[in-house]
């Protein structure tokens, strides 16, 4: 009789997987850097924590949930990527104190480069900048240097294009995806990617100190590489009166700097 329940159970156990689904259990992971990733983070990919910046990662079906700790235990960062099975790979932004971290995806920071244009994602840490546009987004229209003289004070000379090029709704935030800037008459050109960057307020309107226009001045961006991120650091503006030719402005010196090109 015993036999016979043994049998009778084996047969329902067969006869249920007969009539079952097949169940699909595979889960792909992807092995998953991040550069510029520092020993005392912590990395939580949902709802997992991991301390290093080398990690395999089960790949979830929509979106894995990102969150990041510094060493006392304060989030940094939160968001969500698509990641790709296999391998992938984040970037870690921690430009200065002013910008908070950010993690992008690498692949979608290498664009590649076109011919007479550079693509710029810019963000602000510019205290008195920020003060100027009453912590609202800003613009920044981009007047490169066509002719330049030096030398005594009858013989200055600065022309700068008559049309600019604009990169919009700049805030203290990395921004999610690049503006074009065409240089396409400054490629052959010696000064390059060089002049100065006018700022406007979020309703179009230029800010002014002391009764003139207030510019960003830019002279180390590379235009072999055709991405940059980039960032307006801490200075102090002051009225520049050098070239006789144009009418004094309030300038930050070189404050526009790159965090990021390929």
């Amino acid at each position: 009789m015993r036999y016979f329940y043994i049998l009778f159970v084996a047969l329902a156990i067969c006869t249920s997987c007969e009539k079952g689904e097949v169940v699909n259990s595979y889960t792909p992971f992807t092995t998953l850097f991040i550069e510029n990733y520092e020993n005392s983070y912590k990395i939580e990919i949902d709802g997992h924590k991991y301390a290093s910046g080398s990690i395999k990662v089960p790949v979830a079906e929509g979106e894995n949930a990102f969150t990041l700790y510094n060493g006392d235990d304060e989030m940094q960062f939160e968001g969500s990527f698509r990641l790709k099975p296999d391998r992938d790979t984040l970037v870690l932004f921690k430009i200065n104190e002013e910008i908070p971290v950010a993690l992008m995806r690498k692949e979608d920071l290498n664009e590649p480069k076109e011919e007479g244009r550079l693509k710029f994602r810019i963000v602000n840490s510019n205290s008195e900048i920020a003060e100027l546009t009453n912590g609202e987004p800003f613009h920044l229209v981009f007047y490169q240097v066509l002719e330049q003289l030096s030398g005594p004070p009858a013989r200055r000379k600065v022309v700068y294009h008559e049309e600019g090029d604009t990169v919009f709704n700049i805030t203290n935030q990395l921004p999610e995806s690049y503006q074009i800037i065409d240089i396409t008459d400054n490629m052959e050109s010696p000064f390059g990617f060089r002049g100065r960057a006018q700022i406007l307020k979020e309703d179009f309107s230029p800010v002014m100190v002391e009764g003139v226009e207030v510019f960003v001045t830019y002279n180390s961006i590379d235009i072999n590489k055709g991405a940059h991120i980039l960032y307006l650091q801490e200075a102090t503006g002051s009225l520049y009166s050098f070239f006789p030719n144009i009418e004094p402005y309030w300038e930050f010196s070189v404050a526009l700097q790159s965090a990021y090109s390929n």
